[in-house]
Protein backbone atom coordinates (compact mmCIF):
# COMPACT_ATOMS: atom_id res chain seq x y z
CA UNK A 1 0.00 0.00 0.00
CA UNK A 2 2.37 2.48 -1.18
CA UNK A 3 -0.17 4.77 -3.12
CA UNK A 4 -1.58 6.84 -0.16
CA UNK A 5 -1.66 10.20 -2.55
CA UNK A 6 -5.07 9.91 -3.82
CA UNK A 7 -6.77 8.25 -1.03
CA UNK A 8 -5.30 11.22 1.00
CA UNK A 9 -6.71 13.75 -1.22
CA UNK A 10 -10.00 11.79 -1.59
CA UNK A 11 -10.34 12.34 2.02
CA UNK A 12 -9.17 15.97 2.11
CA UNK A 13 -12.18 16.45 -0.18
CA UNK A 14 -14.63 14.68 1.64
CA UNK A 15 -14.06 16.56 4.71
CA UNK A 16 -13.55 19.89 3.36
CA UNK A 17 -17.30 19.39 1.48
CA UNK A 18 -19.12 17.43 4.26
CA UNK A 19 -19.81 20.44 6.18
CA UNK A 20 -21.32 22.42 2.89
CA UNK A 21 -23.43 19.56 2.41
CA UNK A 22 -24.22 19.23 6.55
CA UNK A 23 -24.94 23.20 6.12
CA UNK A 24 -27.03 23.31 3.30
CA UNK A 25 -29.55 20.52 4.01
CA UNK A 26 -30.74 21.43 7.18
CA UNK A 27 -30.77 25.26 5.62
CA UNK A 28 -33.48 24.27 3.03
CA UNK A 29 -35.38 21.81 4.97
CA UNK A 30 -35.86 24.51 7.91
CA UNK A 31 -36.14 27.37 5.11
CA UNK A 32 -35.05 29.99 6.93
Amino acid sequence: MSDWGPVFVAVVLFILLTPGLLIQVPGKSRAI
